[in-house]
């Protein structure tokens, strides 16, 4: 799993597989990249990474795909007409792909979340700006922990008879306010407590060492100098035009499988990196035993 791998190689893995879905608009890449962060993040969350396509990846697509059109009425191609403004082939299109981009960008950080624990961040960015470092590690786990948090307070309501759910309007309204207003106090409470403790240990105070759980191995070393590899063949690419695809004023580029087909290959090679290294292991292991 890549989980396994050194916090470095991982996060340079997730910045290089998020930067050629952005930086890139052909869609024969951007449905690639949507393909694997979706094999992905169901490999690793299973049903849960389904609910979260359904309920946040998809809506989002609809609503790309709808919005674009009515706001933007460029493109030679016109559908048909809304009152007076032209709704466009090339502004469809642009406005799916788009938010098919969106999409496989929120299922890679899905993965991202997965494989980079608030304690690996630390770790990362520890060094270069531990004040940064602790905030985005703090932030990262508020979320999570103010969901259990939430439900345990709802629960100690309902039991003294303030259900959020149950009675009018107003009554809901004000039991709600009540674990709003618990959920800040602790949460505020929280933080101070974190940044107290922290201080107290010298966190983020010069010469101050620490213990790192993470070994750099053989395999990061491969790993990272494949990602870099299969980096520089991308960009190079994307530089020279090979997979250039524009929608305005009208489409241009090619959608032809052996016009696009080496592009396709290297960018299969970084979204399905995981896939490979984790074969590989598993072949290594077995016939070495």
């Amino acid at each position: 799993m890549l989980s396994t791998y050194h916090p470095v190689t991982v996060f340079l893995y997730f910045v290089v597989s998020i930067s050629a879905t952005v930086l890139f608009t052909h869609p024969a890449c951007i449905m690639l990249s949507l393909a694997a962060a979706i094999g992905y993040a169901v490999w690793q969350k299973g049903a849960e990474a389904v609910r979260f396509g359904l309920t946040a990846a998809l809506p989002v697509i609809v609503v790309f795909t709808i919005v674009n059109p009515l706001v933007n009425h460029k493109g030679s191609t016109i559908l048909f007409y809304i009152k007076y403004s032209a709704i466009t082939l090339e502004a469809v299109l642009y406005g799916l792909f788009s938010g098919i981009m969106f999409a496989a960008v929120m299922f890679w950080f899905v993965s991202f979340n997965e494989n980079l624990t608030s304690d690996k961040l630390l770790y990362l960015f520890a060094k270069v700006s531990p004040s940064a470092a602790l905030i985005i590690t703090m932030s990262l786990r508020l979320i999570p922990r103010m969901k259990r948090r939430v439900i345990a307070i709802a629960s100690a309501q309902k039991t003294i008879g303030n259900d959020v759910f149950a009675g009018g309007l107003k009554v809901r309204l004000k039991n709600g306010i009540k674990i709003l207003s618990a959920l800040t106090t602790w949460s505020l409470e929280n933080s101070i407590e974190t940044a107290d403790s922290m201080n107290a240990r010298g966190y983020g105070r010069r010469g101050r060492s620490f213990y790192s759980p993470y070994t750099y191995e053989k395999r990061d070393k491969i790993a990272i100098i494949f990602l870099i590899a299969i980096a520089a063949l991308i960009f190079w690419s994307g530089i020279k035009g090979n997979i250039a695809f524009k929608y305005y004023p009208a489409i241009q580029g090619s959608l032809m499988p052996q016009d696009i087909a080496p592009e396709l290959l290297i960018n299969a090679l970084l979204f399905l990196m995981p896939v490979i290294f984790n074969t590989m292991e598993l072949i290594y292991w077995k016939f070495s035993r």
